[in-house]
């Protein structure tokens, strides 16, 4: 996995940033509301992990990038794997 990410306008909105506006893995991690980092972090590890590949049901809280305003989002998906059991990518769907 590389850490870029490929989210629709509407995503980027809910993280607080402009629609036109590159985003990566570590925009994800530093908009994640303090309170709620670890649990939501712990989620898509789970997900990731060849030896899990738990789907993920999670709420959580984002702060917003480029505007800090705080907006609670609901957030389902799974790990994509290879043959080998690499982790290809996540998808999902929030709201």
């Amino acid at each position: 996995m590389t850490g870029d990410l490929f989210w629709q306008p509407r995503v980027k909105t809910t993280f607080g940033i402009s629609p036109d506006a590159p985003v990566t893995r570590a925009d994800f991690n530093a908009g994640l509301h303090p309170d709620d980092r670890d649990r939501v972090l712990a989620c898509y590890e789970a997900a990731t992990d060849p030896k899990h590949r738990a789907a993920y049901d999670v709420e959580y809280r984002v702060v917003g990038k480029e505007d800090g305003v705080v907006r609670w989002i609901a957030s389902k998906g799974r790990g994509v794997f290879d043959d080998s059991g690499r982790c290809l990518r996540i998808i999902g769907q929030g709201a």
